[in-house]
């Protein structure tokens, strides 16, 4: 399974016994998390808030504000994909398991 978050969707799309199934997308994505950044750090300068995004590691000065921040967003994320995931095992008889994360 590939996972693409991209800037208004992410995109899963599974790849199995040389079958590629359709798409599924879930409306969350990176210009999502921006505004969630924007408003943790109460900044109206969104450019601001996608630099700080994109330079975020686990060693940064604000990587546990957005952590704190995006959490929610990330989790209803993972639901999506188990859900995804669970229909394929349960009626595609499809059992995944490997996922590429891009984006």
């Amino acid at each position: 399974m590939l996972i693409d978050i991209g800037n208004k969707l992410t995109i899963t799309t599974l790849y199995y016994n040389g079958n590629i199934f359709p798409s599924i997308s879930i409306p969350i994505a990176g210009y999502r998390f921006t505004q969630i950044i924007q408003t943790a750090f109460k900044t109206k300068d969104f450019e601001k808030a996608e630099q700080i995004k994109l330079k975020m590691t686990s060693k940064s000065q604000e990587y546990q504000k957005v952590k704190n921040a995006i959490v929610a967003e990330l989790e209803k994320i993972v639901h999506d994909i188990k859900n995804i995931i669970n229909y394929y095992e349960q009626n595609q008889e499809i059992s995944i398991s490997t996922i590429y994360l891009c984006g």
